[in-house]
């Protein structure tokens, strides 16, 4: 028996970490892994760092500061075969004051740009998350998750396959998904609480490749996983604990 992918997410919520788990085993076609989710830690109210963007943003800066000044050398990807960090794209047009957040490394929110398309808002968003981790460019092994708008853009197409507007490329740029949701019929309404996402999490695995194939960013992530999935056996000999052999098409 092989051993499992251990693999660790930095998420704004802990749905957020939910449907991010939905699609990991989605993804890893059966093979068995291990999921942690680093931030928001739900163990002390959220931990240190608080939930939502702003949570993601103190985690990255801490993990930055611990790792000698960029996420390289930090335990938290040391630890993991795989580190995914999520930041919705409704971020770009949020500002560091909104979430009082002082001395950012540069004032560079809001970062928002003409939608769609919608790569030139994440392009430029992910650009704001690597200077939070003081990174140039993305680290092996970790992957970046920058769904347009929300994360609920690709929820309500993975659930609602028979509704025309998620179905529909445009569809990443609406710019409040969750208000959709409520405007739903009561019968088929759910709330963002984890036990409701829970009850829906197979469903969305399920139906990962329709979102992939659908939503532009759900398929850059997608292809950025799998890229790392393979990534990782380069790297083997330099891990404490190797990476689990490949159980993937390649």
């Amino acid at each position: 028996m092989s051993k499992p992918w251990r693999i660790a997410v930095v998420v704004e919520g802990p749905t957020d970490s939910i449907v991010l788990e939905a699609i990991v085993r989605s993804l890893l076609a059966g093979a068995d892994f291990e999921f942690q989710t680093l931030q928001p830690d739900d163990s002390a109210a959220f931990g240190p760092h608080g939930p939502g963007w702003a949570g993601v943003y103190r985690w990255s800066r801490q993990v930055a500061e611990e790792g000698g000044r960029s996420l390289s050398g930090s335990s938290a990807l040391s630890r993991w075969d795989l580190l995914i960090i999520h930041l919705d794209a409704d971020v770009a047009g949020k500002t560091y004051a909104s979430a009082n957040i002082k001395s950012p490394p540069q004032d560079n929110l809001p970062c928002e740009r003409l939608c769609p398309p919608p790569r030139h808002t994440t392009d430029t968003l992910r650009t704001v998350l690597l200077g939070w981790l003081d990174e140039q460019t993305c680290p092996p092994r970790t992957i970046l998750c920058t769904p347009s708008k929300t994360m609920d853009a690709w929820v309500l197409t993975a659930i609602f396959p028979d509704k025309d507007i998620f179905q529909k490329e445009d569809w990443e740029c609406h710019f409040n998904p969750e208000k959709q949701l409520n405007a739903l019929p009561q019968q088929k309404r759910f709330s963002k609480r984890k036990r409701d996402y829970l009850e829906r999490s197979e469903e969305i695995s399920q139906a990962w490749p329709r979102v992939s194939t659908t939503l532009t960013e759900a398929k850059r992530f997608e292809e950025d996983f799998l890229h790392a999935i393979h990534g990782c056996h380069e790297q083997s000999d330099n891990l404490p604990h190797g990476c689990p052999p490949p159980q993937l098409p390649a």
